[in-house]
């Protein structure tokens, strides 16, 4: 994804390669999950996504969790940066859906809420 979609999340990936010595090289830049998951598909290399998009399935497509990328490099890269979500919805909202949702996340989102 380009820069200026997400500059903190864009930096802290090339902050991994640097900090292990390595220069990554930008074939092609998108903003669409599935027009991204394509792109490696076509073999243009691999790319960083969110876990949901692994939906997008593409035969010959491989889909590795951070952490174990993690596991592998944490001796030559330093670890890797959270990334931020918020949850937004109509302050005017009384959906119990919504109400259900939010307590889901507040009872199991990350301890740095």
């Amino acid at each position: 994804f380009p820069r200026r979609i997400v500059p903190s999340l864009h930096d802290a990936i090339f902050g991994i390669y640097h900090a292990a010595g390595r220069v990554p090289q930008v074939a092609q830049e998108a903003i669409q999950m599935q027009t991204i998951v394509n792109l490696v598909w076509g073999g243009l290399g691999l790319a960083w996504v969110p876990e949901s998009v692994t939906q997008f399935r593409r035969a010959g497509v491989v889909y590795r969790a951070a952490a174990e990328f993690a596991a592998a490099a944490r001796r030559r890269a330093p670890v890797l940066p959270a990334c931020e979500t918020s949850l937004v919805w109509p302050a005017t909202g009384a959906n119990p859906a919504l109400a259900r949702f939010v307590q889901f996340i507040a009872a199991n989102g990350s301890p740095g809420q």
